[in-house]
Formats: C-alpha cells, sequence, structure tokens
C-alpha cells in the first residue's frame, strides 16, 4: 500500500507499506486477552414476560482497551496515520495499569456504600488490574505489544520531495498538497 507522509519540515516523503495482516490481527487478540477489563456494567430489566412468568435481566458490559487495540484497527483499514504513534507510543507498561487502576479507584469512589454488589464487583475488577499489574511488573508490558506490531510493518521509501519542491508544486497548481495527499490517501484505502 502506497503511503504518503507529509513531514514536519515541509518535505513530502513517498512509503511503500506492507504488513502480515494474520499476524498483526493475533497481536490485536492477545493484546484484548491480556490487557482489556470491564470498564463498567450495567443491569436491565426487560419487561416482557417469560413463558413461566418471569422477567428477564440483561446484564451489559463495556469493555476498556488499551489504545493499541485502536491503533491496530486503523492499521487494519489502511489508516497509515496512526504509524507515528505505533514507532512513539504514549500508551505502554506499569503506565497503562497506573491509569487503569486510578480509573477504577475514582469510579468505586462514586458508588453509594449502599450499592454493595457493584462496589464488590468494583473492586474484584480493581483486584483482577493489580494482579496483571503485578504478574506483568518484569515484563514490558504494552510496549512488548508495541515492538512486535511495529517488527511487521516493513516500510520502503519510494519516493521524497524537498519542501522546495512542494512549495514550487503548490503554487504551480494554487492549492495545497496536504488536500490532494488526503484525497489520494482514501481513494488508496478504498481500494
Amino acid at each position: 500500500m502506497i503511503y504518503f507522509e507529509r513531514c514536519k519540515d515541509g518535505s513530502i516523503n513517498k512509503w511503500d507499506i506492507t504488513y502480515d495482516e494474520e499476524d498483526l490481527r493475533s497481536i490485536r487478540e492477545e493484546v484484548i486477552k491480556n490487557f482489556s477489563s470491564i470498564s463498567s456494567s450495567k443491569k436491565t430489566s426487560i419487561k416482557r414476560s417469560l413463558n413461566d412468568g418471569n422477567d428477564v435481566t440483561m446484564l451489559y458490559y463495556e469493555f476498556s482497551h488499551p489504545k493499541l487495540i485502536g491503533l491496530i484497527d486503523k492499521l487494519l483499514l489502511n489508516d497509515f496515520s496512526v504509524l507515528q504513534e505505533i514507532e512513539a507510543p504514549k500508551e505502554t507498561g506499569q503506565n497503562y495499569y497506573e491509569d487503569l487502576i486510578i480509573s477504577l479507584d475514582d469510579e468505586i469512589d462514586t458508588i453509594d456504600n449502599f450499592d454493595v454488589d457493584r462496589k464488590i464487583k468494583k473492586l474484584q475488577e480493581l483486584k483482577e488490574v493489580l494482579n496483571k499489574r503485578n504478574l506483568n511488573k518484569n515484563n514490558n508490558g504494552l510496549s512488548r505489544y508495541y515492538e512486535m506490531v511495529q517488527s511487521i510493518i516493513n516500510m520502503m521509501l519510494l519516493d521524497h520531495m524537498d519542501e522546495e519542491e512542494v512549495e514550487k508544486l503548490e503554487d504551480f497548481f494554487e492549492m495545497s498538497v496536504d488536500k490532494v495527499i488526503k484525497d489520494k490517501q482514501k481513494r488508496l484505502g478504498s481500494r
């Protein structure tokens, strides 16, 4: 897949990017298994009676996934704008667990003390995250998975246009190259 990168210095790089989709999906599943947690649950009663006359109660769960999952999802859709964040991740290792622990702790504080079942459920969730953090203390945590993703992405520089050439092109066509790049990326991504 071709990707055009607008660099900070105003130049443009044209890359040929390939990756193994199966490996990327495998990494995604492993990250979900090792780093996801239930962020909230909601109990809903449906006012529909079953044959035995009882109402049905439904439980809905929301899962919290690391940001890497969203980045991989975009990459699988050939949205290469995520490459910079994959190369220099902000979310890795123990910081991920610390942030999650703080978030769960704050959520627990907001639960009424009389809502014992909900509070116990959140405390159990917190315990699970604390256990995962302890298990991963000697592990680089998410950084290992970012490195795995980085290792399966192959980038080959096809062409480069320096800032002066870009400015000449913009002057000639009287339009921003950024718009052309964005339109080209859309067309390439839809294939």
